[in-house]
C-alpha cells in the first residue's frame, strides 16, 4: 500500500541558512546543502546562536537545484541550507528502513525539474510503501553494507533462457492493448482509494505511471489486477521492457498486457518471462517498435529452466520488492 510521505514522517523545513553567512570550522557542525555528494554535506561550520540543530539520524531532502530529491540519512548533528526539507520518523526506525525510504524519495526525481516544477510543495504528499511493506532485507541493513546485494541465483544467460526450445510470444500470451486515456480526468497523485496508476512505457516499473485516473470513469475490462504481466510497446528507449505489475492499474495505448494461456503461471513464471521478454530489446529500436505481429512473435523459451518454480526464489524476489 502507497501512503503520503507524511504519514510516515514529521517534515518540515530545515534551517534556510546561507552557507556564504557561516564560519567554517573544522570541529564545527555539519552543514547539508543541495549537492548530492558527501550526503550534501558541504562543510563544517560554527554553532549559530538560537538556531536549530538537527539530530543525527534524521533525513534531509533536496527540493530543487540540479540534483533535486536527493536523499540521505545524516550521521551527525546539522544545519541546513536553503531549499531543503528534514525529516523524522513518526515511530523508531531501523537505518535500513531509513535508506530505502531515501531510495524511495529520490526515485521520485523524473517528476519534477529545476528551477522549474521543484518538490517544495508536494514532497509531503508523495506516496511511498507503508512500513508494512517495507521488505524485511531493508529492515536488517546496517551501516556500511550496500542495500541490495546481486543475486547469485539466475546463473549464467543461457541457463536463464533454457534454450532448448523457442515458441512465438502469441502461443504462450494471449495480447491486449492499452487505451487512450486522453478523455479521462488525470491526477497527478492518487485522491483516494478509487484511483489507481495509469501505465506508461518506462525503464522502470516505479516510473511507469505518474498520474492517476478513478476507476469509476474506466470500464472494467481495461482495469487490471495486481500480478498481470505487461510490456512497453513505445516509448522512445523504454520499448520493449516488461514488468509484472505489482497493483492494480489501468494501461495507456502504449503498453501491451499479457495473458498466460494455460492460466496457471506462477508468479516466479511470470517475473522470469517479463525478463526474457525485455531481453529481446536489441531487436526493436525508435523506428521499429515491439507492437501487434512484431510482439507476438518474439520468442521465447517454450517452459522455464528448473529455478524459476524453486519456491525459495520466488519468495525472495516478493521480499525485494
Amino acid at each position: 500500500m502507497m501512503v503520503a510521505l507524511s504519514e510516515i514522517f514529521d517534515v518540515e523545513y530545515g534551517n534556510q541558512l546561507d552557507f556564504n553567512k557561516m564560519t567554517p570550522c573544522v570541529s564545527g557542525v555539519n552543514f547539508v546543502t543541495r549537492s548530492r555528494r558527501n550526503l550534501g554535506i558541504g562543510e563544517r561550520v560554527s554553532l549559530v546562536p538560537n538556531c536549530k540543530l538537527y539530530a543525527a539520524g534524521d533525513i534531509t531532502v533536496t527540493l530543487g537545484g540540479t540534483y533535486l530529491l536527493s536523499a540521505f540519512v545524516q550521521p551527525a548533528p546539522f544545519y541546513t541550507g536553503q531549499n531543503i526539507k528534514v525529516l523524522r520518523p513518526k515511530e523508531e526506525m531501523s537505518f535500513g528502513e531509513k535508506v530505502f525510504y531515501c531510495e524511495c524519495i529520490s526515485k521520485n526525481r523524473f517528476r519534477y525539474s529545476s528551477h522549474g516544477r521543484e518538490a517544495n510543495r508536494s514532497l509531503d504528499s508523495l506516496l511511498v510503501p507503508s512500513r508494512e511493506d517495507v521488505p524485511s532485507w531493508a529492515k536488517t541493513q546496517k551501516a556500511g553494507t550496500p542495500l541490495i546485494k546481486p543475486s547469485t541465483l539466475v546463473g549464467d544467460l543461457k541457463n536463464f533462457l533454457n534454450t532448448d526450445e523457442l515458441v512465438p510470444l502469441r502461443e504462450l500470451f494471449e495480447t491486449k492493448r492499452g487505451i487512450n486515456v486522453a478523455g479521462f480526468n488525470r491526477e497527478p497523485i492518487r485522491l483516494d482509494d478509487t484511483y489507481l496508476p495509469i501505465i506508461r512505457p518506462s525503464r522502470t516499473q516505479i516510473s511507469s505511471f505518474v498520474e492517476y485516473v478513478s476507476s469509476n470513469e474506466v470500464p472494467a475490462k481495461n482495469i487490471f489486477p495486481q500480478g498481470t504481466l505487461y510490456v512497453s510497446t513505445n516509448g522512445q528507449g523504454s520499448h520493449t521492457f516488461a514488468y509484472v505489475s505489482a497493483f492494480d492499474f489501468v494501461p495507456n495505448s502504449d503498453v501491451t498486457v499479457l495473458f498466460d494461456r494455460s492460466g496457471k503461471m506462477s508468479l516466479g513464471e511470470k517475473i522470469y518471462y517479463s525478463a526474457a521478454i525485455s531481453m529481446n530489446r536489441r531487436l526493436f529500436s525508435y523506428g521499429r517498435k515491439p507492437k501487434g505481429e512484431r510482439l507476438e512473435s518474439i520468442l521465447l523459451p517454450k517452459s522455464p529452466p528448473s529455478f524459476v518454480f524453486d519456491d525459495k526464489l520466488a519468495k525472495k524476489v516478493v521480499d525485494q520488492q
